[in-house]
């Protein structure tokens, strides 16, 4: 983590299975990377860390009695009751995921940005699942081409050329 330039540094993961906490590298090479974060994200996440007691690990988020924080009772205790009551019923935990993408869509993120925010190896595998939520990204390039072709139409000053595309 370096918070004071924003980034995170996604270099290991924690898999429960059986019960038993195992950390290790993301499965693939495209899941090591580095996140930037919001100026603001990155502050509450630094006094988030700094209000820790000293000697606590450097998890962000810890169980009751410090530790890993472990999915299953996470889910029964906060998670369940927090969607219930907010009215989200069925999201998942992995949903929010899906919604940090929508966030960087909306944000006017590139595919390829997106890819490796969130890890994947290729941008077809961003194009696959999330390509529904991409803009109308063909009005948007027929708009493009329409300003380009009436700027190529008008004439150029003397001794100028008027490229078709931003060099």
């Amino acid at each position: 983590m370096n918070l004071p330039r924003g980034q995170l540094d996604i270099a290991e993961i924690m898999v429960e299975v059986q019960g038993r906490t195992t950390f290790g590298p993301p499965k693939t090479r495209a899941g090591r990377r580095v996140v930037g974060l919001p100026r603001s994200v990155a502050t509450e996440l630094g006094t988030h860390m700094a209000h820790r007691p000293d000697g606590e690990s450097d998890l962000v988020f810890q169980g009751p009695a410090g530790g890993v924080l472990r999915a299953s009772p996470f889910r029964q205790r906060f998670w369940l009751p927090a969607i219930r009551s907010a009215g989200l019923e069925p999201l998942r935990l992995h949903d929010l995921r899906h919604t940090a993408v929508s966030f960087w869509i909306a944000g006017g993120a590139s595919v390829k940005e997106i890819a490796v925010r969130a890890g994947h190896a290729s941008v077809a595998t961003v194009l696959d699942r999330y390509g529904h939520l991409l803009p109308d990204s063909d009005t948007e390039l027929r708009e493009r081409l329409e300003q380009m072709f009436t700027a190529a139409d008008q004439p150029a000053p003397t001794g100028q050329v008027v490229p078709l595309h931003n060099p």
